[in-house]
């Protein structure tokens, strides 16, 4: 429950000009998943996705998403196997 509030508060410090779509996208980016698979799980074009992380915004929630990923793997000590799992599902 903590996790998913620390997430909440993270997500509402984000600006307001990036949808949720947006901000999905740029946690999958963040977790490790390959820009063509973030297309097709979003159902959007290739082109989409790029002009998106030419923005200013949508790289900082980027960053902000990994700088969430690895707190949380500091702090629960979460081994980097399993972090790979990502990898592995790509």
């Amino acid at each position: 429950m903590a996790l998913q509030n620390q997430k909440n508060n993270l997500v509402a410090k984000m600006s307001s000009k990036l949808k949720n779509n947006q901000l999905l996208a740029a946690e999958l980016l963040a977790s490790g998943m390959k820009a063509k698979h973030v297309t097709q799980k979003l159902n959007i074009r290739c082109e989409t996705l790029s002009r998106w992380k030419s923005k200013d915004e949508f790289v900082g929630a980027i960053n902000k998403s990994s700088e969430s990923i690895k707190l949380f793997i500091k702090k629960y000590n979460v081994q980097k196997s399993f972090v790979n799992l990502t990898e592995m599902m790509n």
